[in-house]
């Protein structure tokens, strides 16, 4: 993956969007915004894809964390340089919330300075913590300073392992 807002990192986090007519999307961030509502509605998503016709997609821009938001009400969360965690118990805090407010087969773009914690060559506590709160990675870029993934929130009918969900039968 290339830098926070590269195309190619918008294009592949609005592709794993579960397919629904009405999607949310929440950016955490700690400075500025990344995202827009143009270049959120710009991309193609999976339900567009299927049907033909654009989903609605809200857009919220948010400073805190997922606690605020309800039980499964958002598509998907982008996270593009978030402070970073000091602790693995704060990741862990944080990716429990992010996989509560997150619908079922919902994404995750997570773009962060590389936490002291983690070993510098890989990323494995960091994807340990987020496989144990229940999501599947897509894609890990572990760079010497920064650390991005795109996951997916994994959900009951993926307990026999990944595979391809997205089809005609499977929009909402």
């Amino acid at each position: 993956m290339e830098g926070p807002t590269g195309e190619a990192s918008l294009r592949a986090f609005m592709g794993l969007l579960p397919p629904a007519p009405r999607m949310r999307v929440v950016e955490f961030t700690q400075g500025r915004t990344e995202l827009d509502s143009g270049r959120v509605a710009g991309m193609e998503t999976i339900f567009e894809q299927v049907t033909g016709q654009s989903p609605a997609i809200t857009l919220d821009h948010a400073r805190s964390d997922a606690v605020a938001y309800a039980d499964r009400s958002l598509s998907g969360i982008w996270c593009g340089r978030p402070r970073t965690f000091t602790a693995a118990r704060d990741a862990w805090a944080a990716l429990e919330g992010f996989h509560r407010a997150l619908t079922p087969h919902g994404a995750l773009h997570l773009d962060m300075d590389r936490p002291r914690w983690e070993s510098a060559e890989t990323a494995d506590e960091l994807l340990g913590i987020l496989r144990t709160t229940g999501f599947r990675t897509e894609q890990v870029d572990c760079a010497p300073t920064r650390i991005r993934v795109l996951a997916m929130k994994t959900w009951r009918c993926c307990d026999d392992g990944p595979r391809q969900f997205h089809d005609t039968h499977a929009v909402w």
